[in-house]
């Protein structure tokens, strides 16, 4: 993407394609670096935006870095931009599929990654995680974890969501496995081998999935819970 802007500096989708890698490593992996990749996430969506409103790739970039950034009502505008400038982009429905799920629309948020799986019948490993998520927030927890079975490792946090949902139907044994998955996951790909504090995982999890209504994470919160992950034991932490 640098070199696509070396030579023209004027191109909205190298810029778009720089926030979203800045994007993924800000909200997914770098995680002593938090700051300074959402702010080049940002900066780089706001950029390709400037450069053409009119490209359906570059509104969904900016929508899902706004929503990360928790300013949900100009989130959800670029979201629908997107989606009216392209309702037929298999990458774009995708995207917007987990962010209707995080401002609690999860049933759209379903049909949505459905429409873009039809559309896209070969599709990489993150569109898995992009149904899974809005089928746990619609509390539809067994087809969440038979969804998230095609892909279990594709994001680091999809693991916490099987044992979320399984915990919550009563499955411990399924519940404690993905716990562990996720936990080596978190370990390796977050800490970088130390071992985290009591309370670490979850904060975690609360950063990376920006859902607008607090209830939705207290139910994902209370099913790793009961999956057995420690809870947030700051004082800080009823109040978040």
């Amino acid at each position: 993407f640098e070199r696509a802007l070396d030579v023209d500096p004027t191109y909205a989708r190298a810029h778009a394609g720089l926030s979203l890698s800045h994007f993924n490593e800000w909200s997914c992996q770098l995680w002593e670096k938090w700051d300074e990749k959402e702010e080049l996430a940002y900066e780089h969506a706001l950029r390709a935006a400037a450069l053409d409103d009119a490209d359906a790739h570059v509104q969904i970039v900016l929508g899902r870095v706004l929503l990360y950034r928790r300013d949900f009502e100009q989130a959800e505008a670029r979201i629908a931009r997107a989606l009216q400038l392209n309702p037929n982009d298999a990458d774009v429905l995708v995207q917007a599929a987990i962010t209707r799920a995080f401002v609690g629309a999860a049933d759209e948020g379903v049909a949505l990654a459905r429409k873009a799986m039809r559309l896209h019948p070969r599709h990489p490993d993150f569109y898995v995680p992009c149904l899974a998520i809005p089928l746990f927030v619609s509390e539809r927890y067994g087809e969440a974890c038979e969804v998230a079975a095609r892909a279990p490792r594709s994001v680091v946090d999809l693991p916490a969501y099987v044992a979320a949902a399984a915990a919550l139907e009563g499955r411990s044994d399924l519940a404690s496995r993905h716990l562990a998955t996720f936990l080596d996951a978190y370990r390796e790909k977050v800490v970088f081998g130390c071992a985290p504090e009591t309370g670490d995982p979850l904060r975690w999890i609360d950063l990376v999935n920006p859902y607008q209504r607090r209830e939705d994470f207290e139910r994902l919160a209370r099913g790793l819970t009961l999956a057995g992950l420690p809870s947030d034991p700051s004082p800080m932490a009823a109040g978040n």
